[in-house]
């Protein structure tokens, strides 16, 4: 099964292959009480920080798909120094997001950014409606739509609970052989 197609008027977009139900994404998950505790995920993992376009995630690299990142690579490839040394990077099935919470993901690529020693991010993609435009104070905000953002990211969280959902745990180094 795959999502409608992207929207053809962005060339980057336009460029990203279209993403499978079978897809994972990675999600990285700060070392913090308030993501991740005694082994179980919280609701802040999937809140927007600074994701006016929506919560941002990254497609997993793949046989198919050779272009996209590892897990080790994501976690690397952070400008927050204390995120790429003790973050986890959490792996989401593409349809858990489209069942969990009936929302679909959308291709957004990230160019390098070589200033900040980013090397890009060709599978970088949103989830528009969880957005922080509309959970933080701002214009778009309203507790109506806050408290349905922090539903949809409590019902995730739930669902991805386990550890065994992390390709590399929380304060763990990335260990590039399993990833």
């Amino acid at each position: 099964m795959q999502q409608p197609e992207p929207d053809q008027t962005n060339p980057a977009i336009a460029a990203s292959p279209l993403i499978d139900s079978g897809e994972f994404l990675m999600r990285r998950v700060p070392y913090q009480p308030a993501y991740f505790k005694k082994n179980k995920l919280l609701q802040g993992t999937f809140l927007p920080r600074k994701d006016p376009d929506g919560l941002s995630l990254s497609r997993r690299q793949t046989i198919t798909h050779p272009e996209f990142l590892r897990p080790d690579q994501f976690k690397a490839n952070c400008s927050d120094d204390k995120m790429r040394r003790t973050a986890g990077v959490l792996l989401i099935l593409v349809d858990d997001v489209w069942q969990i919470v009936g929302l679909l993901v959308r291709p957004q690529p990230v160019e390098a950014n070589t200033e900040r020693g980013l090397m890009g991010d060709p599978g970088h993609v949103v989830i528009p409606e969880i957005n922080s435009r509309q959970y933080d104070d701002g214009q778009e905000s309203t507790e109506e739509t806050r408290a349905k953002i922090r539903e949809m990211a409590a019902a995730l969280a739930y669902r991805y609970s386990d550890t065994k959902h992390f390709a590399i745990l929380p304060g763990e180094p990335a260990k590039t052989a399993l990833n």
